[in-house]
């Protein structure tokens, strides 16, 4: 699913939207967010990946633009989903703490 979105991410930067000004705008800042969102961490990474990647082919060097663009896209998305789904969020501390009590109560037993 992550290269799917990642796909699309090239494939956006493939044909992007030139504005009156000349700017040109892509969408795979917009596909990058939403892989996060709703596939999850991993498939954004995948994506954000796979998207860094065709920037650097696309740019024929390093497009520091482009790469931070990519990596601000996966931040804001890892933290909507965190805030959206707090059930998430509860889950990885919950599991923290379980595994601290259980190796706190290992320690006590030596």
């Amino acid at each position: 699913l992550g290269a799917v979105f990642g796909l699309f991410a090239w494939l956006g930067m493939l044909t992007p939207i030139q504005l009156a000004t000349g700017d040109l705008i892509d969408p795979r800042s917009v596909i990058i967010a939403l892989a996060v969102i709703f596939a999850g961490p991993w498939v954004g990474c995948i994506a954000a990946i796979m998207a860094a990647l065709g920037c650097l082919y696309l740019a024929e060097g390093i497009n520091w633009v482009g790469q931070s663009l990519v990596l601000s896209s996966l931040a804001l998305g890892l933290g909507y989903r965190l805030l959206a789904f707090p059930s998430i969020l509860f889950f990885f501390f919950f599991m923290f703490f379980q595994i601290k009590r259980h190796w706190q109560n290992q320690l006590l037993r030596l």
